[in-house]
């Protein structure tokens, strides 16, 4: 029925919902805002890797400079019995070096010039032996060199180092995929939800809309049932009237009568009572306390009519 389609509308529409988790369509604004921080990781750690593979192979470049006796930098080293002196070739080039500024001061006979010529000597002997020894015996030689040493514990640092970020950065570039493709897919899950989420809301309607007829008719079989079990029975028939009800004619008659009357006294009253003129001696002896000098009579109004035609 209705209610049975309409719940497995909604069942569908929750399962799709949870199905889509992370690709709902409002969670695209979150989707785009981890995205960029993840961009941001991923280039801030190219950035430490780059500087982290430059630094191992500087690291590179020195133990191997140590291992073939050719080193690029004074680094220091042991003689095997426990000092530290410059590598044979750093020794000559500083002892050459040396002797060229000597022989600019001094003749070839001084003394120091003597000195330095013999110890340039005696260092190109040892380089050349350090160069004529077996690459084994110069590699157990370095081993025990302190500098070599912490050479190679920064070369596995660094590759340590190294290997924790590229596993970040496939981290980072894994999650970058994963999130391009929840924003991608997007628009395709808004679609299937909104096709879905119309089809509920029809459903939805078409089920108000049935459950509101049942109601109504629900109420209409009741009320026939009541009208069904009520009886209704005429006691006394209506009958026409002798006479007519309204307008009752002589009541209108005397009432305009009554009320004329009353209307026609109290404008007589009202204006006697506010006409302030006064007619005889008494009168305007009484309102003003003056005494009365004279009076003059009435005259009749036929005879001021005759002496108006005279």
């Amino acid at each position: 029925d209705a209610q049975t389609k309409l719940g497995a509308t909604e069942e569908r529409l929750r399962d799709a919902k949870q199905l889509n988790i992370g690709r709902l369509p409002e969670q695209t604004g979150a989707n785009l805002q981890t995205l960029n921080g993840l961009r941001q990781q991923l280039e801030s750690t190219n950035i430490a890797l780059r500087g982290e593979q430059d630094r191992l192979s500087m690291v590179d470049r020195q133990l191997e400079a140590m291992r073939q006796g050719t080193e690029g930098m004074p680094l220091l080293r042991g003689n095997g019995n426990g000092d530290m002196g410059m590598a044979p070739r750093m020794k000559v080039q500083a002892l050459e070096q040396e002797l060229a500024a000597a022989r600019m001061t001094y003749t070839e006979k001084h003394p120091e010039v003597i000195r330095l010529q013999e110890e340039l000597k005696s260092a190109k002997a040892a380089a050349a032996a350090e160069r004529a020894r077996p690459a084994d015996d110069r590699l157990a030689y370095l081993k025990n060199d302190p500098t070599y040493r912490q050479l190679l514990a920064d070369q596995e640092m660094g590759r340590m180092r190294i290997r924790e970020m590229q596993r970040a950065e496939a981290q980072a570039l894994s999650q970058i995929a994963l999130y391009q493709r929840r924003v991608e897919s997007t628009p395709m899950v808004e679609q299937q939800l909104a096709s879905l989420q119309r089809e509920y809301d029809l459903q939805k309607a078409q089920y108000s809309d049935l459950v509101a007829k049942r109601e109504a008719a629900r109420m209409a079989e009741a009320l026939e049932r009541r009208q069904a079990v009520e009886q209704f029975r005429v006691f006394s028939p209506a009958t026409w009237p002798k006479a007519p009800f309204s307008p009752n004619r002589l009541r209108i008659l005397l009432g305009a009568v009554v009320l004329g009357l009353f209307l026609g006294s109290l404008g007589v009253v009202g204006r006697e009572f506010m006409d302030r003129s006064v007619h005889d001696a008494q009168t305007l002896q009484h309102e003003y306390e003056l005494p009365v000098l004279g009076e003059i009579s009435t005259i009749p109004v036929a005879l001021v009519g005759n002496g108006r035609r005279r």
